[in-house]
């Protein structure tokens, strides 16, 4: 038996990039590089590249397929928005195809919409992992959903009957990123999930506080440092679950009438722990789906949905 050659999925964000050496559902190897926002004028083919010369060396590989910020207006090659509603089985046409180092590059589209606040608003690499995670979980496909895809900027997103509506963006990793390196109420470090965890939940409660809004209870930060010695990184954890219950909390009132089904929780452990937890303090239940798995398997889905000769 002749095994088909390896491919190259890659999920090309903001503030990462993951590669994957992919061949029938198998991870040969993967690495990692800068996101979009880290490129700093450097040419993305070369980085890309870069990465992966050691794997072109010992494998016969024609193409990559991609998401992401990459095909933003910051990234490599801009790809025009598909506008919802939209169905994954429509990305395919979206994608934007061009040659680089002697490879095939696929890029996959963005959505756009008009938001339940009224508003534009745009999303790319989420919609190759809802595709994904509707792949995988094919219940996704029937009913009303509203999905969370928690990140640098997080999605909260209408699919309904297995098209997606719309979406709202809240800037809440952003947030904290600028308010974590920027701000005089935080200062450096990494987030600990086991630092503060008290805090945290004292975070959320403000965040739904009548009193104030979060513009107000951010300062609490600050304050609560000098008046009653809160460390660091408690400070941090309870900016953290301020922002996130914030967040939730907004986009629950965006879309009251999905409120009462469990919420999809859709990216990484960690921080899909934090936002589950926010949830459930606002009395809705979450349901957790692995990020990666979601996006290795929406990028490759596309992959398949695209002519590519021997691949």
């Amino acid at each position: 038996m002749t095994l088909l050659a390896p491919i190259i999925l890659g999920d090309w964000g903001n503030s990462h990039l993951r590669l994957y050496l992919y061949r029938d559902g198998e991870i040969l190897a993967d690495a990692h590089g800068p996101g979009v926002g880290a490129l700093n004028g450097r040419d993305p083919g070369d980085i890309l590249l870069a990465l992966i010369a050691g794997w072109r060396a010992g494998h016969e590989i024609g193409s990559v397929t991609l998401c992401g910020a990459i095909g933003s207006n910051l990234g490599w090659r801009e790809v025009p928005y598909l506008d919802c509603p939209s169905r994954p089985g429509e990305f395919p046409k979206g994608v934007l195809r061009f040659e680089a180092g002697g490879l095939s590059i696929a890029i996959a589209p963005g959505l756009a919409c008009i938001n339940p606040c009224g508003a534009p608003d745009v999303l790319r690499g989420e919609e190759t992992q809802i595709a994904g995670a509707m792949r995988i979980d094919s219940g996704l496909a029937i009913g009303q959903h509203l999905l969370c895809l928690p990140g640098t900027h997080t999605k909260w997103v209408h699919l309904s009957e297995g098209r997606i509506e719309n979406f709202l963006t809240g800037m809440t990793g952003e947030l904290f990123a600028l308010l974590d390196a920027h701000s005089m109420i935080l200062r450096g470090g990494a987030l600990s999930p086991d630092s503060g965890a008290d805090a945290f939940d004292v975070g959320l409660a403000r965040a739904g506080a009548p009193c104030a809004s979060l513009v107000h209870t951010l300062f609490e930060a600050r304050s609560r440092r000098l008046r009653e010695g809160m460390s660091i990184p408690t400070a941090r954890s309870l900016v953290s679950g301020l922002l996130i219950g914030s967040d939730s909390a907004g986009a629950l009132a965006s879309y009251p009438e999905l409120r009462e089904i469990p919420v999809r929780v859709i990216g990484a452990q960690v921080i899909s722990d934090l936002y589950a937890r926010s949830l459930r303090a606002q009395g809705v239940e979450p349901v957790c789906h692995d990020g990666a798995q979601s996006v290795l398997a929406g990028l490759s889905a596309l992959h398949d949905a695209l002519p590519w000769g021997i691949n």
